[in-house]
């Protein structure tokens, strides 16, 4: 065999990948409780809040450059929704955008709530379900997103896992099933108490959330 041959024929050296490092922990109840307080919450203003949560989500798919699309010519462009997966997520920021478009949802059901309560036959309570189980489907996503990402750290995994028991909570609350309600807020502060004890201070009902110890009737 010629050198030649030996030299086509040696099998390649392939240079191991190494792991990307893990992001920086997703601290959900901070991020929440930080944008409530300072966007309307403090004063029960949801549609406030709700027009931050829509602000900051363009704002932060912007910076990603990560927004929704139009493609085609301008007058017949058809918009394409860009949805955040596992493989688009190359920084932390992009669990920034699932919770607040879940947060967004979840504003815009209480500020309906709001409405409708001096009027018993509103429909805004019917579209006030609607808008939680959108709030649902976000938070469901974000957790998935969480537990499925290699880069997400144990923590992120665990506060997205509160903040979807908390979402769904809240709707099974105003769905007037108190049983269910009462389980999901249960499953909150179960989870929280694998938290370190620097972050088990912090309480998921002291955000601006029907509260998991005093409102479910037993």
């Amino acid at each position: 065999m010629t050198v030649e041959a030996m030299e086509v024929d040696a099998p390649e050296v392939q240079t191991p990948v190494e792991p990307l490092p893990p992001f920086g922990t997703v601290s959900i109840l901070h991020i929440i409780k930080d944008a409530q307080q300072k966007h309307g919450l403090r004063h029960k203003d949801y549609d406030r809040y709700m027009g931050y949560c829509g602000r900051r989500i363009e704002r932060v798919r912007t910076s990603l450059k990560f927004k929704h699309t139009l493609k085609g010519k301008r007058k017949n462009a058809k918009f394409t929704l860009r949805p955040v997966t596992v493989e688009s997520i190359t920084e932390e920021r992009f669990f920034d955008v699932v919770l607040f478009e879940a947060e967004r949802c979840w504003a815009y059901a209480m500020a309906l709530k709001q409405e409708a309560e001096n009027d018993a036959e509103s429909r805004k309570k019917f579209h006030k379900i609607r808008k939680l189980r959108k709030a649902v489907k976000h938070a469901t996503q974000l957790e998935a997103l969480a537990k499925q990402c290699d880069r997400a750290d144990a923590a992120t995994k665990l506060e997205s896992q509160a903040y979807t028991a908390w979402i769904k909570g809240s709707l099974a609350f105003e769905s007037h099933k108190w049983s269910e309600a009462y389980n999901f807020f249960n499953t909150v502060i179960t989870s929280t108490s694998a938290w370190p004890a620097s972050r088990r201070s912090l309480k998921w009902w002291n955000c601006s959330r029907p509260s998991a110890k005093k409102s479910v009737p037993r």
